[in-house]
């Protein structure tokens, strides 16, 4: 839907479906220093990762990749799901839920705020 016209629009997340062998497994939208974040949850056969898109205007996205996947080992051997981020002015705290294939369990990643670390 064109800007302003309300109601909910679907976005662009480059092309990543389905068809090629990955699903969307859960999202977290964020506001951090001027930037939308969108975290997605991605499964890919038995595993799954989160990959981060930014956005100025909700309109255009941009794909920053893999934040974070599955250890290989520990309580998220197999992947992340359900990512939850808080913005602080030193950067951004994702919380998630690591599976190992036999439970899950709650975890948490700290990233430096982006303008901080030279990235923007």
């Amino acid at each position: 839907r064109p800007a302003g016209g309300g109601g909910l629009a679907s976005a662009d997340l480059g092309g990543r479906t389905s068809s090629e062998g990955g699903a969307v497994r859960g999202l977290w939208l964020s506001a951090h220093s001027g930037a939308w974040n969108l975290h997605v949850a991605y499964r890919r056969g038995t595993r799954t990762s989160l990959r981060l898109f930014v956005s100025d205007a909700l309109v255009v996205w941009r794909d920053l990749g893999e934040v974070l996947s599955g250890s290989g080992q520990g309580f998220d051997a197999l992947g992340v799901t359900a990512p939850a981020s808080t913005s602080t002015p030193e950067g951004l705290r994702l919380l998630y839920v690591g599976d190992d294939g036999m439970g899950s369990r709650i975890g948490t990643t700290f990233r430096v705020a982006a303008t901080e670390a030279g990235i923007i």
